[in-house]
């Protein structure tokens, strides 16, 4: 591959991911139909410039990828015509569509390691799923004020999430029963990548056996309330995007919330230690969890946001004098 046809193909993923974002239902404006069909012709025209190039064979495959993007959305692009109701229907499905291809082309430029940002729909079911399962590890740790319970429940889920991995990765079968079974809560990427909650499990078991039980708990409100609200206010408000196509104001929303909450379960897990302290403890976790949140591209944010946010709170925590 040439630097130039890296460089091409990453940009067209990359503007691509941009105009389908905007078709999130949680951001959808009717009124934008006329800027994103011309973002989406300039794509069009990228990939037609870029897919007539002469190509070397190592990058026959990612070609072939590009090819199928430029032609499924040469095929799927809404007509300018219909009620407001009508073309939102219109660029919801057209955004289904060619979310398979995209995909498609994600795992391409990745296995050239050329990293793009993940399609990630609004999902409200899995925030909420989301925001439960942090909130319930939080209580077992509360309630055992030790790792014991813990690690006697973490242990086990890691060890069943990984045997379903390696089950479905040998057959196809189970995968698509799974999958199919998982389908509203999972995201479109996991049919074909390790699942969240396998990382979230694993995550959960690193965090029994190593941290603190009050680092692990406001870890574990990093991921439970602050990746929900990030995600909701990022899809429906996010405009200044940072990293990865996080957006600040999702950033922003990710800090607020963990601040409330994490100062709430510090006080919860030590009572007497002083609000202010609770706080430090708190925006500790806060800002480390949204920067790994933000950078995470690699690893899933469900692994890296609660062990990167704990581990802050593990060093704070210990030039405070406090574990």
């Amino acid at each position: 591959m040439t630097p130039a046809l890296t460089q091409e193909s990453r940009q067209v993923a990359v503007d691509l991911h941009r105009a389908l974002s905007d078709i999130d239902p949680a951001r959808w404006r009717t009124e934008a139909a006329d800027g994103l069909r011309a973002k989406l012709q300039h794509v069009q025209a990228q990939l037609s410039s870029l897919t007539e190039q002469r190509w070397p064979d190592r990058g026959h495959a990612l070609r072939e990828r590009l090819l199928e993007m430029r032609q499924s959305l040469a095929r799927q692009l809404p007509s300018e015509d219909g009620t407001k109701a009508h073309a939102k229907r219109q660029w919801l499905a057209f955004r289904h569509a060619v979310l398979p291809a995209y995909e498609r082309l994600q795992l391409s430029l990745r296995e050239l390691e050329i990293h793009v940002p993940t399609l990630r729909p609004t999902n409200a079911r899995r925030s909420t799923l989301h925001a439960l399962g942090g909130l319930s590890a939080i209580a077992i740790l509360w309630m055992t004020r030790d790792n014991g319970m813990a690690i006697a429940v973490a242990l086990p889920l890691a060890l069943f999430g990984w045997t379903l991995e390696i089950t479905r990765r040998r057959s196809s079968r189970f995968n698509y029963a799974l999958m199919a079974r998982l389908g509203p809560f999972a995201h479109p990427h996991e049919w074909r990548r390790i699942n969240s909650a396998t990382w979230y499990c694993s995550a959960l078991a690193i965090l029994s056996l190593t941290f603190h039980p009050l680092a692990s708990a406001i870890g574990l409100a990093a991921l439970g309330l602050g990746d929900p609200m990030a995600s909701t206010v990022g899809r429906r408000y996010g405009r200044i995007r940072i990293w990865h196509g996080r957006s600040l104001e999702g950033s922003l929303a990710f800090v607020g919330t963990v601040l409330v909450g994490a100062t709430a379960v510090a006080h919860l897990f030590m009572p007497q230690l002083p609000w202010e302290s609770c706080l430090i403890l708190a925006l500790a976790g806060a800002t480390s969890g949204a920067l790994a949140e933000a950078i995470s591209l690699r690893i899933d944010d469900n692994f890296s946001v609660p062990l990167f946010s704990a581990g802050i709170v593990t060093i704070t925590a210990s030039l405070m004098g406090i574990i």
